[in-house]
């Protein structure tokens, strides 16, 4: 499902979300068929001290 993020006051639409179950699914649909390659993020440990 798509869904509408934010709105201009006129109710133009500025910005939108997938839902997180069909996120997943289009994620996993492109890497099952080479369609993409995703870069995950890397956990990184602040500066030591």
């Amino acid at each position: 499902m798509v869904e509408v993020a934010t709105a201009s006051i006129s109710g133009r639409v500025k910005a939108c979300r997938v839902h997180d179950l069909l996120h997943d699914l289009a994620i996993w649909l492109s890497e099952n068929e080479k369609f993409s390659i995703m870069a995950r993020a890397m956990q990184s440990k602040g500066p030591a001290g």
